[in-house]
């Protein structure tokens, strides 16, 4: 009989098919000695595989049928959750990890970290206690049985058959986890440098690195030299196990000496403040530059492709969490992408309506070929993300979780756009994301018209700003609503944008050129359902005559 837990090391001779892909990977960086790699174990998929199966026949083809129905059947998998794990896997891990207090739990699918597709952002980690191990195996055991189930490769297959197929190919990665000083992703090929690696960094864990939630500084390292892009950095994520106990404010113990806890960030995980000394200073010395380098290009060459890494400093020692492939296309043609407007994160031109999503809970909003805005993502939005035909991210790096999805999936994404979600883009308006230069166009493939974040001097002048007025010579009697919702937006709003303030500004662009201003509705189409707001100013618009 197998054993119901393998040590993450190269005596473990483990193949892709017993351990999965983020299993072997690890298990080979180990074997490399060319940094340290987090102390931990591997669930094989043989294992994992009779947790779900536990659930009986029967239910599995309710399940399949449910998932396959785009329903998440809440009754079943509250059952599968109260499921017993066996025995013998739970004193493998009470023994493996007898003195370590916060573990973390990772999906290690056998296509998971391929050659051929990462999978980058589609399965599941998660952090929890040593005693709440069991329950956390469950739910990573769920959630990323179900992603491999609703993102498998044969689509067309049957819904049972698919859900087997997901089922039998998880391995589960245990680790001890890692209260990191500093942390990022690097890439041994930049998505938009050619012949440079490129390295985010920023302090305390990856996970607000990786979730696109914390500033980052972003180094570009060619062979003789680096440049640097550095942030002043407020947040970062840390280890905080009494994390119930503590109110905003209070004082945090990090590897970076005592903080200010700002806020709970996930399970364990706390949001909290940079030390002021720092937040302005280069996250990254030039050796710790220099050594990150030499790991990637060693790693490259034993693996034989690019990779992406991410990475970590614990108590001054490079520390190596995964590596794997990249499987996306360069965004590099020849010349630096423009950043004018957004970073461009996935290259790309695509057109569509808008639909802002806030909340996770809005991802049921999203139909296919909207240009979805975000915040920032993680894997709960992986069906809107999968329905897009383009993104805008407020916030982010280009390797965080929303860049990474949209280049595994290959549609063009711009993150750091600012205001994105706060009243710049507008529901079922039509935009057009030109991720080959970094802008945002209104229309659709709108080439030449200005840039949202830009306006052009036309379009200054259709927006009648009051300081430009006395500059005209010629007092224009017409005015876009495009143009309008533009102007307004760009100002402090006391609140959330509402049709009063659009109907008063209107009004007093109107006695600045003592006329009557008519308004153009250039928004989107009549088949594109309308956002309330444009709803109701159309009508506002309407009743003036």
């Amino acid at each position: 009989m197998k054993s119901v837990l393998l040590p993450i090391s190269p005596e473990t001779g483990a193949a892709v098919s017993d351990v999965g892909g983020k299993g072997a990977s690890l298990c080979r960086l180990v074997g490399m000695k060319v940094a340290r790699v987090p102390h931990g174990a591997i669930i094989p998929r043989q294992v994992v595989s009779r947790l779900f199966q536990g659930q009986g026949a029967r239910a599995l083809r309710q399940l399949a049928a449910a998932w396959g129905a785009g329903d998440d059947d809440e009754e079943l998998r509250h059952r599968f959750l109260q499921l017993p794990i066996p025995v013998e896997l739970m004193r493998a891990l009470a023994g493996f990890f007898r003195h370590r207090d916060v573990l973390i739990v990772r999906s290690s699918a056998v296509m998971e970290d391929s050659a051929s597709r990462s999978f980058a952002g589609h399965f599941t980690t998660q952090m929890c206690r040593r005693d709440d191990v069991a329950t956390t195996i469950q739910h990573c055991t769920w959630e990323s049985v179900r992603s491999g189930f609703l993102h498998a490769t044969d689509v067309h297959a049957p819904a049972e058959q698919r859900l087997a197929a997901a089922a039998s190919s998880l391995a589960l990665v245990v680790q001890v986890a890692v209260n990191a000083e500093k942390s990022g992703v690097a890439f041994s090929r930049s998505p938009w440098h050619p012949r440079a690696m490129m390295v985010t960094a920023a302090y305390g864990t990856c996970h607000g690195v990786v979730d696109g939630a914390v500033p980052t500084d972003t180094y570009v390292v060619h062979a003789h030299h680096s440049s640097a892009e550095l942030t002043y950095k407020t947040e970062m994520t840390t280890l905080a196990p009494r994390l119930e106990h503590l109110l905003p404010g209070q004082p945090v113990e990090t590897p970076l000496g005592e903080s200010t806890f700002h806020l709970p960030y996930d399970n364990l995980l706390a949001l909290a403040g940079v030390p002021k000394a720092l937040a302005g200073q280069s996250t990254l010395s030039d050796d710790e530059i220099v050594e990150i380098g030499a790991a990637l290009a060693r790693i490259r060459e034993r693996y034989g492709h690019e990779v992406d890494v991410e990475w970590c400093m614990d108590e001054g020692d490079l520390t190596l969490l995964q590596a794997r492939p990249i499987t996306a296309r360069s965004t590099t043609t020849g010349r630096r992408a423009r950043e004018a407007h957004g970073r461009v994160a996935s290259p790309g031109v695509a057109s569509g309506p808008v639909c802002v999503l806030r909340e996770v809970s809005e991802v049921s909003r999203a139909s296919a070929g909207d240009i979805l805005v975000v915040s920032a993502t993680d894997p709960e939005w992986l069906p809107a993300l999968y329905k897009a035909a383009g993104i805008i991210s407020e916030e982010g790096s280009p390797l965080s979780h929303t860049a990474i999805v949209a280049r595994e999936i290959g549609i063009p994404c711009l993150v750091g756009v600012e205001k994105a979600t706060r009243g710049r883009f507008l529901n079922g308006e039509t935009v057009t994301v030109d991720a080959n230069r970094g802008l945002v166009l209104r229309g659709s493939r709108a080439r030449g018209r200005s840039a949202v974040s830009s306006p052009s001097p036309t379009h200054r002048a259709l927006c009648l700003r009051a300081s430009h007025l006395h500059e005209l010579e010629d007092r224009p009697t017409r005015i876009t609503v495009s143009a309008l919702l533009d102007d307004v937006m760009s100002r402090e709003l006391a609140g959330p944008l509402r049709v009063e303030h659009v109907l008063q500004h209107l009004r007093q662009l109107e006695r600045r050129v003592k006329t009557r201003l008519h308004v153009e509705w250039d928004l989107a189409p009549e088949s594109v359902p309308p956002d309330p707001l444009l709803a109701a100013l159309r009508h506002a618009l309407g009743a003036r005559g």
